[in-house]
């Protein structure tokens, strides 16, 4: 545990510069892993006085709309997304909405249900989310769903 505390992602030093180039400011190992637990507590929290659930680290896989990975919560933070791969959205019903975010590298399918369609989209046709984007998905019936995109 002491080690893993010790252990800080490259990408986050120095974190920031204060007025001067010379004066770099590093975040503490420690630091950073509080605020990381702390993250993820708030989403719970968020999600839960909110009234929805939260994934906060799912990894898209397969190459068809049979073999991606399947969304289990209204809020999806796709982590990891191989060339190809994708997502499929899960079937809570006529109103309610999916927000999915892509913070993968690579172009991530979102597909509907068997047999549904995302906006005026061909029946089982992925929508294609970019990198760096999120994208909420409304189900308006058994079979359509409907996208807004959010950033």
């Amino acid at each position: 545990m002491a080690s893993q505390l010790n252990q800080l992602p490259a990408s986050l030093e120095p974190l920031a510069m204060f007025g001067s180039k010379d004066v770099p400011c590093f975040v503490k190992p420690v630091w950073y892993k509080f605020f990381q637990s702390l993250s993820a507590v708030l989403a719970d929290l968020v999600g839960s006085v909110l009234g929805f659930t939260i994934s906060p680290t799912v990894i898209a896989a397969g190459v068809t709309q049979g073999t991606a990975t399947q969304l289990n919560n209204e809020w999806s933070v796709i982590t990891v997304t191989p060339v190809g791969a994708g997502v499929l959205l899960a079937n809570f019903g006529a109103g309610v909405p999916q927000t999915v975010f892509n913070r993968g590298a690579n172009n991530l399918n979102v597909y509907p249900l068997v047999g549904g369609k995302i906006d005026v989209s061909a029946v089982n046709l992925p929508y294609v989310l970019a990198p760096a984007k999120m994208q909420t998905f409304s189900q308006v019936s058994g079979t359509q769903f409907y996208s807004t995109q959010l950033g």
